[in-house]
């Protein structure tokens, strides 16, 4: 086995808890905007000071009191757009010493319905517009007392009216709804003062379903101990002022956003502008003048496909090319004119945009060094939900495109492998690690041995300089008869650098004889159909194959390969669903009796519809 501890490079003053975090920010940064925000994209902006956070987060906790929920250890569930009500909800329940249950705002009301009652949650935040479908499943909540509706200004007339008249009733069967201005209002009012039990950081006050079906998703203990774990160790690797703003994009319940782009944000005393969706990023990097982006590969790939296209317009291409190593050269010999010489590129960014923290999956390493290039750093990190959620990155000062870097202070990383040339599994030990899957004490004992050490199922190596690498997951490795391994991701890494590519998805099909053919369904951007000229999409698709190819061993070729226009299912930080697509193709070239020769050079999207139209000509609809 091969480790590697992480080193500290920053001395901080560190915290014990996230009630502790925020207790501190409150005292060093009291009239500091902490977060900015707008009810509609439209509307003006709304500012709140770390100050008036802490008044808020203690009026929300006193009024759960009044209404009787303010034992230690109540379950209290979120579920909603990234807005201010979210992380007063979030930090109410962690300073009230509860549990803290955060939901995937996309998930179906039946999915909600099934996690809620997993975990037995006593109160429910919730955005408005779900009113209609919450009511639907209320009977089959046997747990949930309070409902507390949230960004009731955002809900659809429907929803509003049936809200409307849910808060009139005050109670639907068990369960009694109140409005947040109400708990709100009552939480200053209340004489009586909350005893807040005193805090054992180490017990489980964070309860985190990671993907996948609902009735199947693991629950992931973590405890505030171990969250302030991992905001220390971020920040003893990299370093912000006081001020500094980031832009919320990703969601809150997620561990990325929630420890990077929230907490942490927070331990510096930066400010949180909560995005107003997906279509105004760049409206609100120039409105709020953003100094760091946390994002997913696919965030950074769209700001990078978008600069390349105002550059080709503007005839500046060649210019950029030109410049980009002569101003690598200066930054070698201590002059960094980078945001001088690239300034209009960066003005279209905001022009304070500094830092992006790229995570989830691999970002290509082209990408990275353009923005370095420009002035822009981005960063990869590496962890999981389960090591709250990050164990490794790049750094002030350990930085290399392609790589996640070292692992944070205090945490070490180990390759389960005899072998520093052969990929093996990361298992991760330190503070930041779970207490344990939720009611599933198997499942514990299976991810974390009696070392201590966490089972990623992710698969990597060190490289010279001691930078981690992500190869592959065990789950997805394909193993060939002769026994030699294949990483799907690797290949995929070559194919999404071509132009065009959206993604890939590279997985084993069965031949004829029961063997292993590697194989690879390619996404086009949609703008590639628009494109008249040569080469035509099957040469482009085969040039591609055959480039991949050549850069790989030969028994990790592609032999089958087609290409789609419709984007793969994600989870809500965009990583593809990997066994939910491969399930619908080998179900679709099963039934329609496909081989895999059959397959290459076709656009599968055409395939899928023809086949369809033929089964409903067969069963005699129009």
């Amino acid at each position: 086995m091969i480790t590697k501890k992480g080193t500290t490079y920053y001395d901080i003053d560190p915290v014990r808890s996230v009630t502790h975090l925020l207790e501190r920010s409150v005292a060093l940064y009291p009239d500091t905007p902490v977060v900015m925000y707008r009810e509609h994209a439209e509307d003006d902006t709304i500012t709140k000071t770390y100050a008036e956070l802490s008044a808020d987060v203690a009026a929300l906790r006193q009024g759960l009191f009044t209404q009787g929920y303010g034992d230690a250890g109540i379950k209290i569930a979120v579920i909603g757009e990234n807005s201010y009500t979210w992380m007063l909800a979030y930090l109410a329940a962690m300073t009230g010493n509860a549990m803290i249950v955060p939901l995937d705002r996309l998930l179906k009301m039946d999915e909600v319905e099934v996690l809620l009652n997993r975990a037995e949650v006593d109160v429910l935040f919730y955005d408005a517009g779900i009113q209609p479908e919450l009511e639907r499943v209320l009977p089959n909540l046997t747990s949930l007392r309070l409902a507390v509706p949230m960004l009731t200004k955002r809900a659809a007339k429907a929803a509003a009216l049936r809200l409307s008249e849910a808060l009139e009733r005050q109670t639907i069967g068990h369960t009694m709804f109140i409005s947040l201005d109400d708990i709100l209002q009552k939480g200053r009012d209340s004489a009586e003062l909350l005893t807040v039990l005193p805090l054992d950081a180490d017990e489980p006050r964070a309860l985190l379903f990671t993907s996948g079906t609902t009735a199947n998703s693991k629950g992931v203990l973590l405890s505030q101990g171990n969250l302030a774990a991992d905001v220390n160790a971020l920040a003893r690797v990299i370093r912000f002022k006081q001020g500094f703003r980031s832009l919320s994009v990703l969601p809150l319940h997620h561990t990325f956003e929630n420890t990077c782009g929230f907490l942490t944000v927070m331990y510096f005393g930066g400010t949180i502008c909560i995005a107003d969706g997906l279509r105004h990023i760049q409206k609100n990097l120039l409105e709020y003048k953003v100094d760091m982006l946390i994002g997913v590969p696919a965030l950074f790939d769209n700001f990078y496909q978008k600069v390349q296209t105002a550059l080709e317009k503007k005839k500046k291409t060649r210019l950029v090319a030109v410049m980009r190593p002569v101003t690598r050269l200066l930054r070698a010999l201590g002059i960094d004119v980078r945001r001088k010489i690239f300034h209009e590129i960066l003005d279209s960014l905001g022009g304070k945009l500094a830092t992006g923290i790229s995570g989830a999956a691999a970002l290509n390493p082209e990408v990275i060094r353009f923005f370095d290039d420009i002035g822009v750093r981005i960063v990869q990190g590496y962890g999981l939900t389960e090591t709250s959620p990050v164990a490794a990155g790049c750094n002030d000062f350990v930085f290399h495109a392609g790589s996640v870097g070292h692992p944070l202070a205090g945490v070490e990383l180990a390759i389960d492998s005899s072998n520093p040339q052969e990929p093996g599994e990361i298992l991760i030990r330190g503070p930041i690690v779970m207490k344990g899957y939720y009611r599933d004490e198997a499942a514990t004992r299976e991810a974390i041995d009696e070392d201590g050490w966490f089972h990623t199922g992710d698969l990597g190596l060190f490289d010279k300089r001691g930078m981690l690498t992500i190869t592959g997951r065990l789950k997805s490795m394909i193993v060939l008869e002769s026994g030699k391994k294949i990483f799907p991701e690797e290949i995929e890494a070559l194919i999404n650098r071509h132009e065009y590519v959206k993604d890939s998805l590279v997985y084993a099909q069965a031949d004829e004889k029961g063997g292993i053919v590697i194989s690879a369904k390619i996404v086009f951007d949609e703008n590639l159909q628009k494109e008249t000229s040569s080469p035509t999409i099957a040469e482009r698709l085969e040039t591609i194959v055959q480039e991949v190819n050549r850069s790989v061993p030969i028994f990790k070729n592609v032999k089958s390969y087609y290409y789609s226009y419709q984007d793969m299912v994600r989870t809500t930080t965009l990583k593809v669903k990997r066994n939910v697509e491969i399930a619908q193709l080998e179900r679709f070239v099963s039934h329609n009796k496909l081989n895999w020769r059959q397959l290459i050079g076709q656009n599968i999207d055409d395939l899928i519809k023809a086949a369809s139209a033929s089964q409903s000509v067969e069963s005699g609809n129009p």
